[in-house]
């Protein structure tokens, strides 16, 4: 994918805003952030996601903070947050590409999956092969 309008859907601003800078630089445009559940589900119900020609969500596996999510109990709430809004937008905007960009490598939604602890480059390759 060239040029994509992006959503990106994470609890942390800092890592939102470098994660922006980064995209932008190479040619993509993060359109929206969003930083809560209630938040995704506002921009879903205005059709913000279809006015701003969004076709490609980032989609972190939590939207609480990291200190309340437990690695014991990856399969209740690790990814819980990520799975319902990636189900939410893929029935709002069926061709929106959503992009798993989680903490751990393992997550089990979207359309491709990406570890934040790995370089940017992998989240570069994951987007052009989309």
């Amino acid at each position: 994918m060239k040029n994509a309008r992006i959503l990106i859907v994470d609890s942390s601003k800092e890592h939102n805003i470098a994660v922006k800078l980064l995209l932008q630089h190479v040619g993509h445009e993060v359109i929206l952030e969003v930083i809560s559940l209630e938040q995704v589900d506002k921009i879903i119900h205005s059709m913000e996601l279809q006015a701003n020609g969004i076709n490609l969500a980032l989609v972190a596996g939590s939207l609480r903070p990291l200190s309340r999510v437990s690695p014991w109990d990856a399969s209740e709430t690790l990814y819980s947050d990520g799975e319902k809004v990636c189900k939410a937008l893929k029935k709002s905007s069926p061709d929106i590409k959503v992009i798993a960009y989680t903490l751990f490598d393992d997550p089990t939604f979207g359309d491709a999956r990406v570890c934040k602890r790995h370089s940017i480059k992998s989240l570069y390759e994951a987007i052009s092969a989309l």
